[in-house]
């Protein structure tokens, strides 16, 4: 697992300014669930990251693989350029 994998994914939902609650309601999930993928108490599937990936446009490698493989999110990718 990417050492900061879960604190990117949290940060880049700040960065777009969506609360957790926001999150839950764009993927039709409780905010529990949510809470427990962007705390690692909760591992990405692949029906789940495909679900993210087509909701977000996360990279669904990187949700499933913890940010082994794959490409972080794109905003976040910008940033550190």
């Amino acid at each position: 697992m990417e050492k900061n994998f879960h604190e990117t994914l949290k940060n880049y939902f700040a960065s777009q300014k969506m609360t957790q609650n926001e999150v839950a309601d764009k993927l039709q999930l409780s905010r529990t669930i949510i809470s427990n993928y962007l705390n690692g108490q909760k591992n990405f599937g692949r029906h789940s990251a495909q679900k993210w990936a087509n909701t977000f446009g996360i990279d669904a490698v990187w949700l499933m693989t913890q940010g082994e493989q794959g490409t972080p999110p794109r905003h976040l990718n910008q940033q550190s350029s």
